[in-house]
């Protein structure tokens, strides 16, 4: 049995076992990750004071906010 995880670097990230993570787009001090798998597709808005907001394909967005 093998145990050993793909990894592969991207053009904007990487592949690491059943994920790809990449950055998307910067601008104004905000940028954009992005992680997919089989069955997620999200992204993560980060804005240049910290602010999270996930967002998925569905339409649904979730901010993270920290206490």
């Amino acid at each position: 049995m093998d145990n050993i995880l793909h990894f592969k670097e991207t053009q904007f990230g990487f592949e690491w076992g059943p994920v790809k993570i990449e950055r998307h787009i910067s601008h104004n001090g905000m940028v954009v990750l992005g992680i997919k798998t089989d069955k997620v597709d999200m992204n993560f808005h980060v804005t240049k004071t910290g602010k999270v907001n996930i967002c998925i394909p569905s339409g649904q967005s979730v901010t993270v906010v920290a206490t």
